[in-house]
């Protein structure tokens, strides 16, 4: 019987092998170096996608306001003075290819005061040094990273219209184009668009 414990004993105090831990620890090391690289490789793509998601996210922002102040263009409460009046959309910088760059919209909505003091009640949207602005003096910045704003115009029967700025009576459907800039050069295009209220 003690022979028996001795030889338990000796089993346990057994331990591993100076060539076994070195084996181990290559190993670990090989892994760590491997996720240290995938690791690496995710932050870079994060700091240089970053730019462009939020360039992307401005734009977005930008295009979803202006689509939801075209719906909104002409509003006026019914009990207003025959004084008020709301103006028509107005188109103006003409680009080329039936797009223009600048848009004044009104409506008396926010709040339904009979006055156009409002927030966003009065509005002008155009692009400067890649900031678009809510103003037709450029004083009011709402998003940066903004290279380009396109407006198109429809009628009802869904034709462009050639002179928007003279055929206000026959918009009926605006078509939003945003381009972003961001830091690393690439450029993205957002596309929208609303029908005017009639």
């Amino acid at each position: 019987m003690p022979n028996f414990l001795s030889k338990l004993k000796h089993s346990n105090s057994k331990g591993f092998s100076l060539v076994e831990l070195l084996i181990a620890m290559t190993i670990v090391m090989i892994m760590l170096a491997v996720l240290s690289t995938i690791l690496s490789g995710i932050n870079y793509q994060l700091r240089t996608q970053r730019p462009r998601m939020e360039a992307v996210s401005n734009a977005q922002m930008a295009v979803d306001t202006v689509v939801r102040l075209v719906r909104m263009a002409g509003s006026r409460p019914l009990n207003c003075p025959d004084t008020f009046q709301v103006q028509a959309l107005a188109p103006s910088t003409n680009l080329g290819n039936q797009y223009f760059g600048k848009l004044r919209i009104q409506s008396d909505w926010n709040p339904a005061d009979c006055s156009l003091g409002g927030v966003e009640e009065d509005v002008t949207f155009s692009v400067n040094n890649e900031i678009l602005y809510l103003d037709a003096n450029q004083q009011i910045p709402f998003v940066d990273r903004i290279s380009a704003l396109r407006f198109k115009f429809f009628d009802k029967n869904n034709a462009v219209i050639p002179n928007p700025q003279i055929q206000t009576a026959e918009i009926t459907y605006i078509q939003v184009e945003i381009d972003t800039t961001a830091t690393d050069g690439h450029s993205t295009t957002v596309t929208s668009g609303a029908s005017i209220r009639k």
